[in-house]
């Protein structure tokens, strides 16, 4: 990753709920930095770190829903309430007025934030969990990168490997011509 980039946002911090409901503050440099220089490390922590971020993703995608299903019941709850208040006084009861009532309700308000508050932490959430899946193409594409360089500069650790094992099939496949051969005369 661009260290640029990796500057500009080390020390930005996120909160969110974590497995236990407790918040947990992440440094985001530290979730999408890669370590160039230990390539195995990073592969072997990606699974888990995107597992991590998907599972936090989908409990924040059900807390989004029941935060929105319990601002729906509220918004009910309001309205039979102010139309029942409304009625009582003779007042004249038009949906522009009720709406307003409603979205004035304090009680109403609070679920509202909570729905809010929900809606913004499964975005960001699934974002992270979006930036993960990109992070895991980029190892991929490091890893190709390293094994090209290093075939480039032969320094391929099994290039002799390689080479013995070629000549070792070269040798037995001569041998079985030979042998071949001795039997046809």
């Amino acid at each position: 990753m661009n260290e640029e980039i990796i500057e500009s946002i080390k020390g930005t911090k996120i909160v969110l709920a974590g497995e236990d409901g407790q918040r947990r503050q992440f440094d985001i440099s530290g979730i999408f930095s890669i370590d160039e220089n230990d390539l195995s490390r990073e592969f072997s922590m990606q699974a888990s770190l995107f597992a991590y971020f998907a599972v936090l993703s989908a409990k924040a995608e059900r807390n989004m829903s029941i935060a929105d299903l319990a601002s729906e019941r509220e918004y009910a709850m309001a309205d039979q309430q102010i139309r029942e208040d409304l009625a009582d006084k003779d007042a004249k009861v038009t949906e522009a007025l009720v709406r307003q009532l409603i979205a004035a309700d304090e009680e109403y308000c609070t679920y509202q934030d909570t729905a809010q508050a929900a809606k913004y932490e499964y975005k960001l959430l699934k974002a992270i969990a979006q930036a993960l899946e990109m992070r895991a193409n980029m190892l991929v594409s490091l890893g190709a990168l390293r094994r090209h360089e290093i075939d480039m500069s032969g320094m391929h650790v099994n290039q002799s490997k390689y080479a013995d094992g070629v000549e070792d099939t070269k040798e037995t496949l001569r041998r079985l011509k030979s042998q071949k051969e001795g039997r046809q005369v």
